[in-house]
């Protein structure tokens, strides 16, 4: 028998399917001839293997299964039943492929004998409609149910316990004697924190004897801090959290929502508080920081970042991922189907689905290039400061507020200074030289009539220009290069690419060979990102550049830090770097001149400037204008100016300390919320406008006033909502079993799996609805018997039950892949238990990552945090996880599926992280005992938390033997690996130790 199993349900009855094709019957209640039902026991059936083919759209045959209508009709072969009469029906004979004709469904599994049962059933009994409306039993509210009569009334411990066992005698089972309480302890140790116990911790858990002994352990794990971290694990993958955006994957700060989910699952918030502050924290009254934090989680989604594309088109992508994510996480249904066309399988259309997403159509966004169809448009972010940041922010602006009104309170001596400032900018004193210009590109220049120089030939991508100056005499303060126009330039402008611009990346000057040292720059126009002051810091990415006026003269001033004395014969040399990523953007035309002015890049003014400061009579307005040029430049004021500039850095730095989180804030608007809908999904093809709404199938949302995201939570936990608590109750179980009650958590409709115990899901769902607490729920489960089963199965069990559906025995689970490496730490005694803060970075082979994450590996206490808070990169994710199945977050994940992999025993047994793990734990297992067998007793214990046997010892005994004497032949390899023979011996039998089947395993 193989795991590769189906769990189907017919009317009363469940038909587990192994891999091999033998069916047999585990029966629900007792054999009974009820009517089958069209809609709950056929079309399921129908949905889950017929209609890939046979659906509403281009129905193979023309032959239409995915209604009664279309089944009554029949295709091109004639009607496909007759009425009454099974065994003369078309749809039975092919589904039995029988006639000599392929067995239905073509190119895929056969149905079941219990599957085609039931089919026949239906037929025989004459085909009918059901009477009345018939939904899928996940649309119908639950009703709590009583708690089933069992023989066995000592075994229950509480409520969960009666279904499990009433569904177990059923089917001729019984349970599993409790397991061993060092297993049990590690077992809730795992789920409750995701962490180990101590050796010491078991034995004082095996050592009371007390009634309440396992009460009072958990109790205690639900209260520990580590609780709120190991929840946050499973909804954060539901979340889809992660560092990065996806798609270009550049980093994002989004680490205080992961902060705040721990923070809420620690408070044990209720889950109907926990839906409304995510989906709508910021539509609550008050200013809460924590609740604006919260809707984070719609933040969360991947992001294009890139400067392409529609960014409207871009918003809609982002506004139907957030209502795929809320209906998989809270309705456990795939709506995203239904985003072209109504959904083939559930009773979801396709304006349900523009119906949800109309309520996330007003969030906030601010578009980067309004009225141009590039960019993206960019949702708010908060600042989250602490008190001293706070403090220290308002004490910077106090004093740049301070200084920039002492600037601009006028003197007598402020008044001269400005006249003799305006003198000096419409009376420049320049001195033009003719420079010797050589190419690094090996262009070649002419000189013109008025001075300056045009460059010739083909324009190079980048290049560098080498001006040198000699045979003059006098005190230079500084140098001006003039940018001029040319009609043979394109565009008429001064530069050489293909839009007239230019963009000079660096300036380097010597005097005869030696460096100096250049002080300030200033232009006459630039552009916002490429001011001229990135000259003198030659970066790459930017320069300064003039985009607009292309066609205008420009000039850029640099002044020395000090006068330098230029006699013959003296050279003084300019590097003018222009090595712009973009092709071609170098200079076309330019001047050089220099000056003995002092401060000269206070003197630069733009075109607009130096017609005003011509005018005889100039209005209020150009007055201000001109005193305002004048504060910005006067030399008189330069102190003040740097001050300021000071302060600014400062608070520039100051900002980038501050914790920011992405957050929703909604377009307050008293107009109903409305989308338009997409033709067949295409975002150009618009349809009629669809207010928002919740799906038709489901109870309506409450219409009080204007509905919006508010509304949308608080009718999501509503006790109308059929599906809410039933996803949480089977993802709750989901986690301590392995499986959930419905396997396919992530889909509670036609084509996902039926609950194994459908009473249970519903008597847990109506148990959730009375307060929504969470913890109470998971202590049910894991105080339950059930729970506490040993997981060792009997013969019997593996013919009946290979996946334990009926949980005749306790849950088997491949730790997860935060898990594995956690407890490692833990094992090894250097796992940092911090909560909280920005995401770290541990080793990982460099070639892992993408080059736009700039992976600064962590060092000290941050290597070893848990991984919870290792920086989640959608594009790439952490080696070690990725290959443990972790999710790449690109998407809500509601199930991880496990895999077994031999890289997985390649990456346990040479991950640098592993081995240091591996390492630690040789020094903590050396440092336990003087006697090796205790040292190797202890090692075991920490791993497994029991006592080796007999059998284990002694093989663990041998493997130390062995190395030992290798490595003490091997010198060489052993001092590689840990330092000395004895210390590389220990090492390795950790490194054993940490890969056994059963570290790995919750049992």
């Amino acid at each position: 028998m193989t795991a590769n199993c189906r769990f189907l349900k017919t009317a009363f009855r469940y038909v587990y399917t192994c891999g091999a094709g033998l069916p047999f019957v585990l029966v629900w209640a007792s054999e009974q001839t009820n009517p089958v039902s069209y809609e709950r026991d056929v079309a399921p059936i129908m949905k889950a293997h017929c209609v890939t083919c046979h659906g509403a759209e281009n129905p193979d045959a023309n032959l239409n299964l995915s209604t009664l209508s279309g089944i009554r009709k029949g295709g091109i072969g004639g009607p496909t039943l007759v009425s009454g009469k099974s065994q003369g029906s078309l749809i039975i004979e092919r589904m039995k492929g029988h006639g000599g004709k392929p067995r239905m469904p073509l190119g895929f599994a056969p149905l079941t004998e219990s599957q085609i049962s039931t089919v026949a059933r239906w037929i025989d009994e004459g085909a009918k409609a059901d009477a009345g409306s018939q939904l899928h039993w996940a649309y119908v509210a639950p009703l709590r149910p009583s708690l089933p009569k069992v023989k066995e009334v000592a075994w229950p411990r509480n409520s969960l316990d009666y279904f499990v066992l009433k569904a177990l005698a059923d089917h001729g089972l019984k349970h599993n004697p409790p397991a061993e309480k060092s297993t049990l302890i590690r077992r809730v140790y795992l789920d409750l924190t995701g962490l180990p116990p101590t050796p010491s911790e078991v034995d004082a858990f095996i050592s009371d004897k007390s009634k309440f002994a396992y009460e009072k352990v958990v109790d205690r794990l639900l209260a520990s801090p580590q609780y709120g971290e190991r929840q946050a694990r499973f909804w954060l993958d539901l979340a889809r959290y992660a560092d990065t955006d996806g798609f270009a994957d550049l980093p994002r700060t989004a680490w205080m929502y992961r902060d705040w989910v721990i923070k809420a699952f620690n408070q044990n918030m209720p889950f109907d508080q926990f839906t409304i502050q995510q989906l709508a924290g910021d539509l609550l009254p008050g200013n809460n920081f924590d609740r604006l934090i919260a809707t984070g989680f719609h933040r969360n989604s991947m992001f294009d970042a890139e400067m392409g594309g529609d960014p409207e088109e871009a918003h809609l992508n982002v506004i139907a991922d957030r209502v795929s994510t809320t209906s998989t996480i809270w309705l456990g249904s795939t709506l995203q189907c239904a985003r072209c066309h109504d959904h083939k399988y559930d009773p979801f259309t396709q304006k349900d689905f523009y119906a949800l997403a109309a309520f996330f159509s007003k969030t906030s966004s601010t578009p980067t290039n309004p009225g141009e169809k590039k960019g993206r448009w960019v949702e708010p972010t908060l600042e989250v400061p602490t008190k001293r940041q706070v403090a220290q922010r308002e004490k910077l602006r106090a004093n740049a507020n301070l200084i920039d009104r002492e600037m601009r309170k006028w003197t007598p001596e402020k008044r001269a200074a400005m006249a003799a400032w305006k003198n000096e900018v419409l009376n420049p004193k320049w001195t033009v030289v003719e420079p010797k210009v050589e190419s690094n590109a090996g262009g070649a220049f002419r000189p013109l009539p008025d001075r300056s120089i045009i460059a010739l030939g083909i324009a190079p991508s980048k290049d560098l220009y080498e001006l040198d100056v000699s045979g003059l005499t006098m005190k230079a303060t500084g140098f001006r290069l003039e940018l001029l126009p040319d009609e043979s330039l394109p565009k008429k402008g001064s530069g050489r690419a293909d839009d007239g611009s230019f963009v000079v990346t660096k300036i380097v000057a010597t005097l005869d060979g030696k460096p100096l040292k250049l002080a300030a720059a200033a232009a006459d126009e630039e552009d916002s990102d490429f001011p001229a002051s990135s000259v003198l810091e030659g970066n790459e990415d930017g320069g300064w550049a003039v985009f607009e006026n292309v066609d205008k003269p420009h000039e850029l001033v640099i002044s020395f830090g000090s006068p330098i004395d230029l006699k013959t014969p003296n050279r003084l040399r300019l590097k003018v770097y222009q090595y712009f990523e973009e092709p071609k953007s170098v200079i076309g035309r330019f001047r050089l001149s220099l000056t003995e002015n002092k401060d000269p890049e206070c003197w630069v003014a733009s075109a607009n400037l130096m017609e005003l400061l011509k005018k005889p009579t100039p209005t209020k307005s150009e007055v201000e204008t001109m005193e305002k040029a004048f504060f910005a430049s006067a030399p008189m004021l330069k102190s003040h100016r740097q001050t300021l500039a000071q302060i600014k850095k400062d608070l520039d730095a100051l900002s980038e300390g501050i914790a920011t989180a992405m957050i929703l804030q909604e377009n307050a608007d008293a107009t109903p919320l409305k989308i338009p809908l997409r033709i067949r999904g295409e975002f150009i093809n618009k349809g009629p406008d669809i207010e928002a709404n919740t799906p038709s199938v489901l109870p309506p949302i409450e219409r009080k006033k204007r509905v919006d995201r508010l509304a949308l939570a608080k009718w999501l936990v509503s006790r109308k909502n059929p599906l809410t608590a039933r996803v949480l109750a089977n993802r709750l179980w989901e986690q301590s079993f392995g499986r959930g009650i419905v396997e396919t958590s992530e889909d509670f409709g036609s084509r996902g799996s039926l609950p194994s115990h459908p009473e249970l899901l519903d008597w847990m769902a109506t148990e959730l609805q009375k307060g929504w607490n969470v913890k109470a729920m998971q202590r049910l489960i894991v105080t339950s018997s059930t729970y506490r089963q040993s997981s060792i199965p009997s013969k019997k069990m593996l013919e009946r039950d290979p996946k334990n559906i009926l949980l005749a025995r306790g849950p088997r689970v491949r730790l997860d892949a935060e898990t594995i490496r956690d407890a490692s730490l833990v094992f090894a005694g250097i796992l940092n238990r911090k909560i909280g803060g920005p995401s770290v970075f541990p080793y990982q082979p460099s070639e892992s990552t993408e080059a736009n994450v700039d992976w600064k590996e962590s060092h000290g206490a941050d290597a070893y945090r848990r991984s919870l808070y290792t920086f989640m990169q959608r594009g790439y994710p952490y080696p070690l996880f990725q290959v443990f199945d972790i999710a790449n977050r690109s998407e809500c994940t509601a199930r991880r599926v496990n895999t077994t992999t031999p890289l997985q025993a390649l990456a346990l047994l040479n991950d640098r992280g592993m081995k240091e793990a591996a390492e630690a734990f040789a020094c903590r297992m050396l440092g336990s005992s003087k006697d090796d067998k205790s040292r190797l007793v202890f090692g075991f214990r920490v791993c497994t938390s029991r006592h080796p046997n007999t059998r284990e010892l002694a093989d663990l005994q041998a493997l130390l033997l062995k190395l030992r004497t290798r490595y003490n032949l091997d010198r060489k390899s052993s001092i590689a690996l840990a330092g000395s023979p004895e210390r590389a011996a220990w090492t390795m039998v950790g490194n054993v130790l940490l890969n056994l089947d059963e570290t790995i395993n919750r049992n």
